[in-house]
């Protein structure tokens, strides 16, 4: 795939070469990830990488990461959709900060979830949590220590600190 031919669908990126890749995704110490990769003759276009949160209450099916050609992301969801129904899970999400696939991810039936009929939707299942209104930071948290989320440096659930 031509990194630096998509690199202006982004307003902000990280580089995604194979040292990133293994050090978030193949080599992580407690979650294991699935991935979904288009090629186009032997040229990677694009992958997902996703995986399956479950608890008592509920199986989903969570896209941590898309990196791809436009004319690759309906493959990549529609790809995806059908992995997580294969898995039987009972929801789907993808948690992102910007609207990169915006116009594929509604077309293929996933919702805006500032809508506030979502706004109370949990966004961490293991165990089900709120979304926050509020940042704790580290030396004012306002909160007690178990309703906090340690992280490493890339601050998401995914690249868990496990002190």
């Amino acid at each position: 795939m031509a990194w630096k031919n998509n690199l202006n669908r982004f307003k902000v990126t990280v580089k995604r070469d194979l040292s990133y890749l293994r050090w978030r995704f193949f080599n992580h110490p407690f979650l294991k990830y699935r991935f979904i990769s288009a090629y186009d003759d032997f040229k990677l276009k694009g992958y997902l990488i996703w995986r399956t949160e479950i608890s008592p209450q509920i199986k989903i099916a969570r896209i941590i990461d898309v990196f791809c050609e436009e004319d690759t992301e309906d493959f990549l969801i529609k790809t995806f959709l059908t992995e997580a129904m294969r898995e039987q899970a009972d929801a789907a999400d993808f948690i992102l900060s910007g609207d990169y696939y915006a116009k594929t991810l509604l077309k293929n039936g996933f919702v805006n979830g500032l809508e506030p009929k979502y706004q109370n939707f949990p966004i961490l299942f293991s165990p089900i949590s709120k979304k926050k209104t509020f940042i704790n930071i580290a030396y004012d948290f306002g909160a007690p220590i178990t309703d906090c989320f340690l992280t490493k440096a890339d601050g998401d659930q995914d690249r868990l600190n496990p002190f």
